[in-house]
């Protein structure tokens, strides 16, 4: 209880007195500490203000809004639907001017297939190079190398069984009538393997491998054994008149049991067998050494030096002088290729060159035809070989002047090709378009036609994208 005034009703004790007794924490907890009220004065609010009296505002008028009559909407009264009857128009053709700027209809075209890379070269080669194609590699050329050395192996075993077979007696050294003919029998089976090489591993058919221009230039062919010919014919007078005949050998001309034998083998066998040597080094070989090189001119000279060696090798000569003449005459070889674009003049070469060395071998003992051993040859060889060279660049001269081509490029599009008319030949400026009685193209590539060409219709362009017109009718 309290008083009125805030103050507590009982007594309070004095700071001087004792505090009174508490009892122990053990028997009773201890008990809250109470503080007595303090008195706070009674606090006076003021009280709230009267209400402000609002003053009067005089009511405003607002004039009625006036519509216009334009936008009343008058009531919607149907209307009965009535068709007008159809009334057909006469056809008139529109005059051709107004369609004259069209673009003419074309039908819908489906993209062209991926095209294959080329079996033939899209750029300018030589005939040594014509195994460098996009769709080839490098290592080809060597898997190539390897399968044809493995037949000719097989083929030279098959040949050798064939002689023993024949002649059980025969001799490799002494050179008899039937192995003169086995031996040029064998060797002309190069002119089917080594074109089947070239077509399996490179896909380049028979006319590919023997030119640049995809055909065996015939005409070309006749004219180099022509040469040739005339060139060989005019030596051997010159050397019978300065010898003399006693010592050229007209007197140990004498008939023989083989004469019409070996008369009908070597008009026969002997042309197959230069031209399958020619196949041979000139012809595949000396691709497969220019393609397994990626450097051009490295891969000319390595072809030009290996075949070359290659074929000094197998005449078996063990004469220095003999084995210094067949390997220049490779090289000689070899050059006409290059320069040519083809095969055919050193087919020619060897072939005249052989017929004139074995035109006496139906008349005389040949026992000893190939003897090549140590002492058979002397230095008078260089003189031989000075005569070729001057054959050689007359042939050259006179391919110039055919306008034989050199260098093609028969999967380029279009074709080109370049015929040189010059000893030195600029393959820039020299390239020219191939025609078709230049080269034979590549499959797909179509050659630009000779002669005028028509017109072609000339469409002014449109603005925006194409479309197709429909003709009113």
């Amino acid at each position: 209880m309290s008083n009125t005034d805030g103050r507590p009703d009982w007594p309070m004790t004095p700071a001087w007195q004792p505090a009174p007794v508490q009892p122990t924490p053990t028997a009773y907890p201890p008990a809250p500490v109470q503080y007595p009220p303090m008195p706070y004065p009674a606090m006076a609010y003021p009280a709230a203000p009267a209400q402000y009296p609002q003053a009067p505002y005089p009511p405003v008028q607002y004039p009625p809004v006036q519509y216009p009559q334009a936008y009343i909407q008058a009531p919607y009264q149907p209307q009965p639907y009535v068709q007008a009857p159809y009334q057909p128009q006469p056809y008139v053709q529109a005059p051709d001017a107004q369609y004259a700027s069209l673009p003419p209809y074309v039908t819908y075209q489906p993209p062209p297939p991926p095209k294959k890379k080329s079996f033939l070269p899209t750029e300018l080669k030589e005939h040594q190079s014509f195994f460098q194609v996009p769709a080839r590699r490098w290592w080809w050329g060597l898997i190539a190398l390897v399968s044809y050395a493995c037949a000719y192996v097989v083929m030279l075993l098959v040949v050798s069984l064939i002689i023993y077979q024949l002649q059980p007696e025969w001799n490799p050294d002494v050179t008899t009538p039937t192995s003169f003919l086995l031996n040029n029998l064998a060797i002309s089976t190069d002119i089917l393997l080594c074109p089947l090489i070239a077509w399996l591993f490179y896909r380049q058919g028979f006319g590919w491998f023997v030119s640049v221009v995809g055909r065996v230039r015939w005409r070309w062919l006749f004219i180099a054994l022509g040469v040739f010919a005339l060139g060989y014919a005019i030596e051997m007078l010159i050397e019978v008149v300065l010898a003399g005949p006693a010592n050229y050998g007209f007197q140990e001309l004498t008939p023989q049991p083989y004469t019409w034998f070996m008369i009908g083998t070597i008009i026969l066998t002997t042309p197959l067998q230069s031209a399958a040597e020619e196949f041979q080094f000139r012809g595949l070989l000396s691709r497969l050494v220019a393609g397994i090189v990626p450097f051009r001119h490295v891969g000319l000279i390595l072809s030009a030096v290996l075949t070359s060696l290659g074929f000094m090798t197998l005449h078996f000569a063990d004469d220095h002088w003999l084995q210094l003449n067949y390997f220049c005459v490779g090289l000689m070889m070899w050059w006409l290729a290059y320069r040519t674009g083809g095969i055919e003049a050193p087919i020619a070469f060897h072939i005249v060159n052989n017929l004139f060395s074995e035109w006496m071998m139906p008349f005389t003992d040949i026992s000893g035809t190939f003897d090549r051993s140590e002492g058979t040859a002397s230095w008078t060889v260089l003189i031989y070989l000075a005569f070729q060279l001057l054959l050689v660049v007359l042939v050259d001269v006179v391919a110039r002047r055919h306008g034989v081509v050199r260098l093609s490029a028969p999967a380029a599009e279009p074709p080109i090709v370049v015929k040189p008319r010059h000893w030195i030949t600029h393959e820039t400026t020299e390239a020219q378009p191939a025609a078709p009685s230049d080269v034979r193209p590549a499959p797909g590539v179509i050659l630009p036609q000779a002669g005028p060409q028509p017109p072609q219709p000339v469409i002014p362009p449109q603005a925006g994208p194409p479309s197709n017109p429909v003709l009113p009718h």
